[in-house]
């Protein structure tokens, strides 16, 4: 039985990665000189000519064998996220929050890891979460959201930003809710 188109890349992706870290080892293992540096280099790759174009190409080609590594988990992540992204924007535009918040938080726990806690991807993501919790009135939650928010926007972008300005009113305008709900309650 043929093994399927994807199983075969999986593979080459797999063994590209392996090679990849050997030919880069072995390539330390036959530098002429590991720990010279500026003249001393030069004269050492000058008087073996031959251990250092092996040096050379090992290190090269390790290199060009971990570019389809590194493309592959690019493309396996940002799969992933703009899956998720999509749908869960699907279910914030139907108004199903249960569904999408958790989606949401799944995709800026991504981009935390991959991008830093910080990104302005992870901002976004963390915006749709809040306007999910606001959709279903649960302002205190929505309000922590905007506030994580802004922290990561106000920084980068500064107050008087557009962006950073509508979460701020969308901030007042989870905080004026959970006022007024909470007036109601008492």
């Amino acid at each position: 039985m043929y093994p399927s188109a994807l199983q075969a890349r999986r593979w080459a992706v797999i063994l590209a990665a392996f090679l990849s870290g050997a030919l880069v080892f072995v390539s330390m293992l036959v530098d002429p000189v590991p720990d010279a540096d500026g003249e001393a280099l030069i004269r050492g790759y000058a008087a073996q000519p031959l251990l250092q174009g092996v040096h050379t190409n090992l290190i090269h080609y390790g290199f060009a064998l971990f570019a389809p590594v590194a493309f592959a988990l690019v493309g396996l992540v940002r799969g992933r996220g703009a899956w998720l992204a999509n749908l869960a924007g699907l279910y914030l535009t139907w108004e199903r929050w249960d569904q999408a918040i958790p989606l949401y938080l799944r995709l800026a726990n991504l981009f935390e890891r991959l991008l830093g806690a910080d990104d302005f991807h992870v901002a976004m993501t963390l915006d749709h979460v809040a306007e999910a919790y606001a959709g279903q009135a649960h302002y205190a939650e929505a309000e922590e959201f905007y506030g994580r928010v802004l922290a990561i926007l106000t920084p980068r972008l500064g107050s008087d930003n557009p962006v950073v300005q509508r979460v701020l009113t969308e901030q007042a305008h989870a905080r004026r809710q959970l006022e007024l709900s909470g007036a109601k309650k008492s």
